[in-house]
């Protein structure tokens, strides 16, 4: 059964925030969007963690009377449900709208609310949703208490490391590492596997790239123990074959971009492949002149359901 009259047109408009989200930042996108009378307000994007000054303001200067649709279910590294309810309030929102993604997820994200005491009303709609990976990286984020880990590394066809600034001149190569790297909230790079372009880069915000270089698997470690103290929950990593391999073995990595090269590399070989199970799946790749790009994940890491119902919470 598919959704029918007011529920389609809200999973309509839901799909426009998600997509919003989804643009600034695919593991780590907050997005809200405020709607009144047939018209849209303002539609607006952030990441997990950031502070609440632009989605306060927009909430004062569009919220009477409009109902505000968010790209997620309240959460701390959004809005959490106390904040929101007490704004939502003050600047007169009427309803309040979010895709509704199933108890269990849902229960993780929002543990301890009372909703007995929420005053505006709010609904969850349920509807086709793929690709989220916004929503699997906060769940990861709780349980693994650390960021999504995106590697990037080079090699050769039978395993020897290579510099990624072998792919430095090749057409469109940089261009998608450069958005790889826009779209979370800091970048690593190993001393010796650095791409010297990205210095150059800015964030989907227009700010400069938070870069730190580490030498070793110990300083990426306070790396990431200091970005999950700090909300942070996304990154990528430029870095060597024997590193992925080390955060393969330690299960600390969620995605590889891993670029091929045909030229001969340097030192013994290192297949990353060899490490590959059924756990993990080639999500896309790409030919280029000098090498071939294969990106791979952890399988389950992304959401692929068509829900038809819907859930709503009543308040009084």
């Amino acid at each position: 059964m598919a959704l029918h009259g007011p529920m389609k047109h809200h999973a309509k408009l839901l799909t426009l925030v998600i997509d919003k989200a989804n643009t600034t930042s695919p593991v780590a996108g907050n997005s809200w969007m405020l709607y009144r009378n047939g018209e849209i307000l303002s539609i607006n994007s952030n990441m997990h963690g950031t502070n609440l000054d632009e989605f306060t303001q927009n909430c004062e200067q569009n919220g009477w009377g409009a109902d505000l649709y968010l790209s997620s279910i309240p959460h701390r590294l959004f809005v959490d449900y106390q904040s929101l309810q007490k704004l939502a309030e003050q600047v007169g929102i009427k309803h309040i709208y979010y895709p509704e993604l199933g108890t269990e997820l849902r229960q993780k994200l929002c543990e301890g609310v009372d909703e007995s005491k929420l005053v505006v009303p709010m609904t969850g709609i349920t509807l086709r949703l793929s690709d989220l990976r916004a929503y699997q990286s906060l769940q990861h984020f709780h349980q693994e208490k650390r960021p999504w880990v995106i590697a990037i590394s080079s090699g050769s066809f039978i395993g020897e490391e290579t510099k990624l600034n072998t792919f430095e001149g090749e057409y469109g190569a940089y261009q998608y590492i450069l958005e790889q790297c826009r779209k979370v909230h800091f970048v690593v790079e190993e001393e010796s596997h650095s791409f010297s372009d990205l210095q150059k880069g800015r964030d989907r915000f227009g700010k400069s790239l938070a870069i730190f270089t580490v030498k070793d698997s110990v300083q990426l470690d306070t790396v990431l123990n200091t970005a999950f103290l700090n909300s942070q929950t996304s990154c990528v990593i430029m870095t060597s074959l024997s590193m992925v391999s080390k955060l393969m073995a330690q299960k600390k990595v969620d995605e590889i971009i891993y670029y091929v090269s045909i030229k001969s590399g340097n030192g013994e070989r290192i297949n990353p492949f060899s490490k590959i199970n059924e756990n993990w799946e080639i999500n896309d790749c790409q030919n280029l002149s000098n090498g071939i790009r294969v990106n791979l994940r952890k399988k389950g890491h992304y959401i692929h359901s068509t829900i038809t119902s819907s859930s709503s919470i009543q308040y009084n």
